[in-house]
């Protein structure tokens, strides 16, 4: 037996930005690109403008030497150089706050109306996770006397009215100088062109080592916010945003109905005292809408202090909309939804995000139960000034009522196999031709293979075991069906052989007994194959929900490589690719049926299982092309436009 580590020969005590780069993931989610930490950089400036104390924001991307500085720098307030106690010690504010993790002036944002960053977390992360990492704020009248020698006797010098600036240098968190300096030398140094005069300038270079892109991409979205805020909440249109020294000139577009409102909220008038510091006391809602008269499927997205967010925003804001709708036109359908377009803008001071990236808002601290019906009042007023909701209103109507009949039970189970009732005209079970069906009768041991192709089905078919193994074959690419109504779906075969397969029905006609525990989507490990399974699970999403709540669905994990005995899936290639004679597999159909026989049966396939988590958002990146084009920025696929090539 070998020997046993003791525990105390293991215990490390991590400096806190040593533990950032040990944990990114604590802290800005994915390594996929830097784009987090750039993020981090340009929320200090825009939380500079939304408490009116800038209104100019310059922002470089991959810039400098190599292309490989990015930074912000702005004509705020500054970061103040005064000395403060900190661990026994007389510091630097500037140093403080872009070195020691859990310092910071957002810790309490209930007495401003809202700010984003990550309470004293986020530039400490941008530090600790760069090569190069630079901060500097500038040198004035009102702060040379309160900060270190360096900055007294620079200033004391003669400096030919030259501005000067408290600069200090970091390497992977490593603190290296700090000095006083000038724009012209830090461009010099950084082969960048900054423009001289601000007040805080932020520059870092993403460190190679902890991600997989360096590159970075700039948030536009944000600075779109960030214009409607300003205009709808402070009445101020005077911000600008610079991007590699091009002015920005998009702005944000509202929808034909707009209101903005800032309300008390109850919850915080109730709570004990001891908990309301944590609470918001105020909350501000943009709400902008319009209606698409082809009745297309509800299309939301928002902002939480001039992030691109969802959740519980955008949720309030449709729960505003829509309901303020039932009321007033005594709507008893649910399909109030259907051609709305809708843009939610949150101002709040605290906020429960999902992660450290911010992509979903899952908490408002201070909402009360009944805060929403506040917003009546507006939807009262817009329903009444614009008659022509009306009309909208009237084509929902006449949907909901042929809806009804659409759905009619016998017309539903004409067109698919539910729950192994004879429903054919000659008593035969609709089943689809393309299955093979698992002849167990014990159904909650069964599993439907779907695959792609005749060729990858047939493969399965002859090597599974026909008690427990059904396998429907799918011909080609799927119908993208999230789009549409289920009557257009049911019109395709493809589509209908797989609801008929599954046995279940769909949402507008669901059975209650399934014809197999489990649904498994084995597709090519290619482009193509993600696509159809993408296509699958998007008819799952929309119009079969219910078979991700019981936790029926799962994506089989295809193999693309075979070595001496061993399969290598994706995210292995470089392990395998260091040795030589491997076999690289085009797709399920070229697998011989030991092959299939060891990678999808006897308890070897490795499998994902599908739930809700995400289900919302996955199902917006398969309906919506915008959706899809930020996921694709996000990740480093594509670049903004405004950013020099």
């Amino acid at each position: 037996m070998a020997e046993q580590k003791k525990i105390e020969d293991s215990f490390k005590s991590l400096k806190p930005l040593e533990h950032i780069r040990t944990r990114s993931g604590m802290y800005v989610g994915t390594n996929v690109n830097p784009n987090v930490i750039f993020r981090e950089c340009i929320d200090n400036s825009i939380d500079e403008c939304l408490g009116n104390y800038a209104d100019e924001i310059h922002v470089f991307s991959n810039r400098g030497i190599d292309e490989s500085y990015s930074g912000v720098y702005d004509n705020g307030r500054g970061i103040p150089l005064n000395l403060m106690e900190h661990n026994d010690e007389m510091k630097p504010i500037i140093q403080i706050a872009c070195s020691e993790v859990n310092s910071g002036s957002k810790f309490d944002n209930t007495d401003t109306e809202g700010s984003i960053g990550l309470n004293g977390v986020g530039i400490k992360a941008t530090n600790a996770l760069s090569s190069d990492f630079y901060i500097m704020s500038k040198i004035t009248e009102d702060n040379w006397d309160k900060s270190t020698e360096k900055v007294k006797t620079a200033w004391l010098h003669p400096h030919d009215d030259m501005k000067l600036y408290y600069m200090f240098h970091y390497q992977k968190g490593e603190y290296i100088e700090d000095k006083v300096v000038t724009i012209a030398e830090m461009n010099q140094l950084l082969g960048l062109d900054m423009l001289d005069g601000y007040s805080t300038y932020t520059i870092f270079q993403p460190d190679y080592e902890k991600w997989h892109n360096t590159k970075t991409t700039v948030p536009v979205n944000n600075f779109i916010w960030l214009d409607a805020i300003a205009r709808y909440f402070y009445q101020n249109s005077n911000i600008k945003v610079y991007i590699n020294h091009k002015k920005l000139d998009s702005e944000f577009k509202p929808y034909k109905y707009t209101f903005c409102k800032t309300i008390d909220l109850d919850a915080w008038k109730t709570a004990d005292e001891r908990f309301r510091d944590k609470m918001n006391k105020k909350l501000g809602l943009i709400i902008t809408f319009e209606f698409d008269p082809m009745l297309s499927p509800l299309d939301s997205d928002g902002s939480v202090n001039s992030l691109s967010s969802t959740g519980k925003n955008t949720d309030l804001g449709i729960k505003i909309v829509t309901q303020g709708l039932k009321d007033y036109f005594h709507i008893n359908h649910n399909y109030i939804t259907l051609g709305l377009k809708m843009k939610t803008i949150m101002m709040i001071g605290e906020a429960e995000f999902d992660s450290q990236t911010k992509e979903r808002l899952t908490g408002i601290p201070g909402l009360g139960r009944n805060d929403w019906m506040k917003f009546s009042d507006e939807m009262y007023n817009i329903c009444k000034h614009n008659p022509e909701i009306g009309e909208h209103i009237a084509l929902l109507n006449e949907y909901a009522a042929s809806m009804k009949q659409l759905t009619n039970k016998d017309l539903i189970k004409s067109k698919v196999y539910i729950e192994g009732e004879q429903v054919g005209s000659s008593g035969a079970k609709l089943k689809p031709a393309k299955l093979r069906d698992a002849l167990g009768k014990d159904r909650e041991k069964c599993d439907l293979f779907i695959v792609e192709g005749d060729s990858a089905g047939s493969g399965l078919i002859d090597t599974r075991d026909p008690l427990t193994v059904g396998v429907l074959p799918l011909r080609g690419v799927p119908l993208n069906s999230a789009n549409l109504d289920i009557t257009d779906v049911l019109e395709n075969d493809e589509m209908k052989d797989l609801i008929s397969a599954i046995g279940m029905g769909t949402t507008e006609l669901r059975g209650s007994k399934a014809r197999y525990g489990r649904i498994i989507i084995a597709a090519d490990a290619d482009i193509d194959g993600l696509k159809i399974t993408a296509l699958v699970l998007g008819c799952i999403l929309r119009h079969m929900p219910f078979l991700i709540e019981m936790g029926m669905v799962y994506i089989a994990d295809s193999p693309l490589y075979f070595q001496d005995g061993k399969y290598y899936y994706k995210g292995e290639e470089d392990q395998m690719k260091k040795n030589k004679g491997y076999t690289r597999f085009k797709g399920l159909s070229e697998l011989n049926s030991d092959q299939i026989d060891d990678i999808f049966f006897h308890g070897n396939c490795r499998l994902v299982k599908v739930n809700q988590d995400g289900a919302e958002y996955a199902l917006r990146l398969i309906t919506n092309k915008d959706a899809r084009k930020d996921l694709m920025r996000e990740i480093g696929c594509l670049r903004e436009y405004l950013l020099d090539k």
